[in-house]
């Protein structure tokens, strides 16, 4: 029997007293399971394609998918169709490639909060939101840490162009809340980004790559925004300029190349 994955959106307005601050992008996944199921496929060549577990229709449990190797392609938990703790992504090589950090009693949360007209959010990402047109709810969809690399509809179109596509990455989930460490590596196991999410939005000290490789950044975030002093260096870690954010804004450059 095939089982698919089928990602429905829709677009709805949230009400408020007056009328809508935000939109809401209200992403669900249904799957043609009508009883908790183990999911289960395999290559040709008979070695594992994928394994999950399914629970009133969502992904639930343990979730992992391999090359046809053998070798990890991605791993992590999934609490009804919402990952939850470690997400970690494999190279073909054995390299790993991403790892993320979710939690599903935030993203529980911060949904709710944006569900509803709420005086004084506890949260900074629904805060921002309201202020923001709904910009920072892009921290609530995996596409603000992955480079999606597939449109299929099908759990196995996901997972095939997973394995086959070398660039970008689909994870099996349509919303997530990132809270904790957040880490980029290259095939060669140079790290590449790395930093902290908390509630959704990134905090503390971050190092940033440029999309070549040829400048790196570190500096801080708060509530999602880069902050305070920023320095770029080349690949020979010499100084190249500072940029003096505040809430996100540009104050200064100073240039030293």
């Amino acid at each position: 029997m095939k089982l698919f994955l089928f990602v429905l959106v829709t677009v709805a307005s949230l009400p408020t007293r007056s009328q809508p601050l935000f939109h809401l992008a209200d992403i669900r996944e249904t799957i043609t399971v009508s009883e908790d199921s183990v999911l289960f496929a395999s290559h040709e060549a008979g070695h594992p394609l994928y394994r999950g577990v399914t629970r009133n229709g969502k992904l639930h449990g343990n979730w992992t998918s391999w090359y046809a190797s053998g070798k990890k392609c991605d791993e992590g938990r999934l609490e009804k169709g919402i990952p939850d703790g470690e997400w970690k992504t494999w190279y073909e090589n054995g390299q790993v490639r991403h790892v993320r950090n979710y939690s599903y009693v935030k993203w529980s949360r911060i949904r709710e909060e944006l569900s509803k007209p709420v005086k004084h959010p506890l949260y900074p990402l629904t805060r921002l939101a309201r202020t923001r047109s709904g910009t920072e709810l892009r921290g609530l969809h995996p596409d603000k840490s992955f480079q999606r690399s597939a449109t299929g509809a099908t759990l196995r179109d996901i997972v095939s162009s997973n394995i086959t596509n070398h660039i970008g990455y689909t994870p099996v989930f349509a919303q997530c809340v990132l809270h904790g460490e957040y880490l980029n590596y290259a095939d060669n196991g140079a790290l590449l980004d790395s930093g902290y999410y908390k509630n959704g939005l990134r905090d503390g000290i971050w190092v940033e790559w440029s999309t070549d490789r040829t400048e790196r950044g570190t500096g801080a975030y708060h509530h999602g925004q880069r902050d305070r002093e920023w320095k770029y260096y080349d690949v020979n870690n010499r100084l190249l300029y500072i940029i003096v954010y505040k809430q996100g804004q540009k104050q200064f450059r100073k240039d030293f190349s």
